[in-house]
C-alpha cells in the first residue's frame, strides 16, 4: 500500500485537498445555514441575552465614547458557555456621526475554534421601569470557519496540482533539444 501510495502523482494529492476543501466548504456552509441561531433582548447592564445555542451573553456595561469624528455608545459584553467556562469581554459600538447624520453599528466578534459569535448593540429604550435598556441581537454562526478554511484548502490543492511536472507545458519541449 505504502509503494502504490508514494507512487501516485502529485496531482492525485493535489486534487484530494481540492475536493476535500470543497467538502469542508459545503459542510460550513449548510451547518451555518441550517443551524445558525439568532436572539434580539432588551436588556439593562447586568442584565443576559437568552441565546439558545451553548453560549451565554450578559451586557456588562454602556458608556459613552467619543471617536475622532463620531461619539458612541460602546457595550461592553461577557460572552462565556452556558456553565461560564471561557468567559470573553467583547464590545460592540453604536456610533453617531454629527457630520452626516449618520448612525452605524461596529459589531462585536468572538471567534471561538470553528464557531462565530456577533454581538450588536441598537438602539436604547427605556423599560417599563423607566431604566435604560438596550436592544441586543446576537447571533451564533456554527462551523462559519470552515466556509474559508474550505477554499483555502482548495487553492493549496491547485498549487500542488501545479507542482507536478506532467502537467507543465515545454518540460517535453525541452527535452527534445
Amino acid at each position: 500500500m505504502w509503494r502504490r501510495l508514494t507512487g501516485l502523482p502529485v496531482g492525485a494529492f493535489g486534487m484530494t485537498l481540492a475536493h476535500a476543501g470543497l467538502g469542508l466548504f459545503v459542510m460550513g456552509a449548510v451547518a451555518e445555514t441550517a443551524f445558525k441561531i439568532e436572539a434580539v433582548a432588551v436588556t439593562a447592564p447586568g442584565g443576559p441575552v437568552a441565546v439558545a445555542g451553548p453560549w451565554h451573553v450578559t451586557l456588562d456595561d454602556v458608556r459613552i465614547v467619543e471617536g475622532p469624528n463620531y461619539l458612541a455608545e460602546q457595550g461592553v459584553f461577557t460572552v462565556a458557555r452556558e456553565d461560564g467556562a471561557g468567559a470573553r469581554t467583547l464590545t460592540a459600538e453604536r456610533r453617531f456621526f454629527p457630520a452626516g447624520g449618520q448612525t452605524t453599528t461596529e459589531v462585536g466578534l468572538d471567534f471561538r475554534g470553528l464557531d462565530d459569535v456577533y454581538v450588536v448593540l441598537g438602539e436604547r429604550r427605556a423599560t417599563e421601569t423607566l431604566a435604560q435598556a438596550w436592544t441586543v441581537r446576537v447571533h451564533w454562526n456554527p462551523w462559519a470557519r470552515l466556509i474559508f478554511l474550505g477554499p483555502t484548502l482548495m487553492a493549496l490543492g491547485g498549487l500542488v496540482s501545479l507542482s507536478d511536472r506532467r502537467l507543465r507545458f515545454g518540460v517535453a519541449g525541452s527535452k527534445r533539444g
